[in-house]
């Protein structure tokens, strides 16, 4: 509504929408004033609307991904944690009386079972601050740099978030610069869209380069921050004047291997994430049996 009464006033769309910039992205109002000035306003919504459905669709994908180990984690320190202190606290006693020395994995785990019972108020306020802490030192400069770095080098998660920026990147510059937007401009406003600290730098080091008079690709191949096929694509596209098309093709093409990697990475991590969890179950139960077979091999050779 106030929108609207912003543009009847006689200001322009772009202007209108600058006023809640916490609502609308600054990709968006730079794309609404370049179809403004061009006088192709509807083009450019249309072009907003797909960037958004695609952009949209790939986050979904990403969190997907991420969803899944997260929760299952979750549920594997709870299952971990209960076990500690309600199931193998029950144990004791009855371990106590059998008498003989019990192995050292049941040792290790009653061992485990009192600290937890003793100090678990410690260790759940030991937790919450270290999530704390971490949530907070992420948003520091120094970390986002950090994590950005360890996202990065991480097996298979590292590869879905490179492929994940690849595709912003493309899909955002094609649809910026086809407004009339000029690249250099086109490539600060596409840094703001990517999360990773590292990425994100490495493009405003590219913008650098271009706004000195370089070409789009060289610099783009010198901050090895994406594969080597996005600069040498975006070189052809470059050559042969089409460089709006080849954009979105890696854009279409990443949308896709960002798929392929989501659904690799879920097809991994799910029997990996079991195994672990089952593994680290069946330890705590062996420890618990174990004395309970050896105090009935004992009475069946009295």
């Amino acid at each position: 509504k106030k929108l609207q009464l912003s543009v009847i006033k006689g200001e322009t769309l772009a202007d209108s929408m600058r006023d809640y910039n916490k609502i609308f992205p600054s990709f968006m109002i730079n794309m609404v004033m370049a179809g403004e000035t061009s006088g192709n306003l509807d083009t450019a919504l249309i072009r907003l609307a797909t960037y958004f459905e695609k952009d949209a669709a790939t986050k979904s994908q990403i969190k997907k991904a991420m969803i899944y180990p997260i929760s299952i984690l979750v549920v594997m320190v709870i299952v971990i944690f209960i076990m500690m202190v309600f199931v193998i606290p029950n144990f004791a006693d009855m371990f106590a009386g059998i008498g003989t020395d019990l192995p050292v994995m049941t040792k290790m785990v009653m061992d485990m079972s009192n600290f937890f019972v003793k100090w678990w108020y410690l260790i759940i306020g030991l937790m919450i601050l270290a999530i704390v802490g971490l949530r907070f030192f992420a948003k520091t400069s120094l970390g986002k740099d950090i994590f950005g770095g360890i996202a990065l080098k991480l097996p298979i998660f590292g590869d879905l978030i490179v492929k994940s920026a690849a595709s912003r990147f493309s899909g955002s510059i094609a649809t910026l610069v086809s407004t009339g937007i000029s690249m250099i401009e086109a490539l600060d406003i596409t840094a703001k869209t990517i999360d990773n600290s590292i990425i994100k730098k490495a493009i405003y080091s590219v913008k650098e380069d271009v706004s000195k008079g370089s070409v789009l690709s060289e610099p783009l191949a010198r901050v090895e921050v994406f594969p080597p096929m996005v600069s040498e694509m975006i070189a052809i596209g470059e050559e042969t004047g089409d460089i709006d098309g080849m954009l979105n093709n890696l854009a279409s093409y990443y949308d896709e291997e960002v798929k392929v990697a989501t659904e690799t990475l879920l097809a991994i991590l799910q029997p990996l994430i079991i195994i672990i969890m089952g593994a680290i179950v069946g330890f705590l139960i062996a420890a618990v049996m174990s004395p309970i077979i050896k105090m009935y091999q004992v009475i069946d050779q009295v």
